[in-house]
């Protein structure tokens, strides 16, 4: 139930005057390990088809799975051909 609250405010951590406010916040005071913090906002970058963004946040939440997916599904095809033809 934790980690669906900061889902939801996630973007309370994007604003750059709140951002730093938010974070020392939620990390000295509350302590909630950062992992929590990135993955949401990484859920909130995924969901605004923001990916460049979200793959940064996903790896600073040391969750290379999703970034690895991510860059291949939706980056990768933007910048190389991925339709190989047999000759």
């Amino acid at each position: 139930m934790f980690f669906e609250v900061l889902a939801r405010k996630a973007l309370n951590f994007v604003d750059l005057k709140l951002c730093k406010l938010n974070f020392d916040f939620l990390v000295y005071k509350l302590r909630v390990p950062l992992k929590y913090l990135y993955s949401a906002r990484a859920i909130l970058y995924e969901s605004r088809f923001f990916f460049e963004k979200a793959i940064f946040e996903w790896k600073n939440a040391a969750n290379f799975d999703k970034t690895h997916s991510i860059f291949v599904k939706r980056i990768a095809p933007l910048y190389f051909n991925m339709t190989f033809k047999e000759s």
